[in-house]
Parts: C-alpha cells; structure tokens; sequence
C-alpha cells in the first residue's frame, strides 16, 4: 500500500482555487442579473405604459342628449358634441371623430383654435377649453353631412393619443 505525502502548499493552492471559482460564478451570476434587468426593465416600462389608456378611456365621454349631442341641418350643417370628462389628472385633451363616407377627426386640446369647431355658443375663432374634472362642454363641428357615427379618443398628457374610443351611433336631429 502506497501512501502518497501531500505537501502543504499544495492543499492551500487547491482551496483557492475553489474559493476563486466561487466568487467568479457569483460575479457572473451577478452580471448576467444586471444584463437581464437592463432589458427587462425597459421592456415592462414600455408596455405598462400603455395601461394608462385602460384608465383614460372610461374618464372621456360622449353625453348622448337631444339639445347637446346631435346633428342642426338648419345651420349650414353643424354638429353638436357634449363631452363629460370624469377625471382630468391623466388627460390633456381628446380627439372627436366624425365618421362615415368620409372620416374627420378634430383634435381638441385647452387653448387651441380650429376653423371647423368652435365651443357651444362661440365662434370657430375662439379658443377651444376641454372639460375640467366632473365637467361637461359641447363642441359645434361644421360638417355639411350628418356622420354615421362619432367617436372620441382621449389624449394623456405625456401626448399620446389612447385607440380605445366611447362611440355613439345613433345620430339625432337638434330640431
């Protein structure tokens, strides 16, 4: 039976080895981690950024009423759009579409003016307010034919405009 001698600095370069191996996995582990969170990150940010609209859909509504949401012919042809926003935090403005035919979209935002709308009682010069929270305002869109259908999207305020919209379809006369 042979027994073979170690000597003592070879044990001690074998333990360091391992403690080396040790801590150069844990490295490793440690890296790939902040690799994984650099892409991660980002990519849940992004998409839940889109659930702001989730939330912003529900606050910007069409209130359908016979004086305030409907279609004058008598005028030219104008149409009435009553708007209730139920929370004004997350909204900047909203887009109101008109569609049929053909499909118009008026962007509406607190301090801009556009030729073909104008606030309920003003003029197509003034300057455009949106609702504040709880509040209603209506909207007089020139359109020489009554839509089909008219829709309003919400804006956030970082810009972006939400694709869910409320819709109404059913178009009454304002006489």
């Amino acid at each position: 039976m042979v027994i073979s001698k170690m000597k003592g600095s070879e044990m001690g370069s074998k333990g360091q080895s391992m403690i080396i191996s040790s801590v150069l996995l844990i490295l490793l582990v440690v890296i790939v981690t902040f690799i994984i969170i650099g892409f991660v990150v980002p990519f849940v940010k992004n998409q839940l950024s889109g659930t702001d609209c989730f939330a912003a859909v529900d606050k910007v509504k069409i209130i359908n009423s016979a004086k305030y949401s409907c279609y004058n012919s008598s005028k030219g042809g104008e149409m009435n759009v009553q708007i209730r926003i139920s929370d004004d935090d997350i909204i900047s403005g909203f887009s109101i579409e008109l569609g049929g035919a053909s499909t118009n979209s008026y962007e509406i935002k607190d301090g801009t003016s556009d030729s073909d709308v104008k606030m309920f009682g003003g003029n197509y010069d003034d300057l455009l307010e949106i609702p504040g929270k709880n509040e209603e305002r209506t909207y007089v869109i020139n359109s020489s034919v009554i839509p089909e259908s008219v829709r309003v999207y919400p804006r956030l305020e970082d810009g972006r405009s939400c694709e869910s919209a409320q819709e109404v379809n059913k178009i009454i006369s304002c006489e």
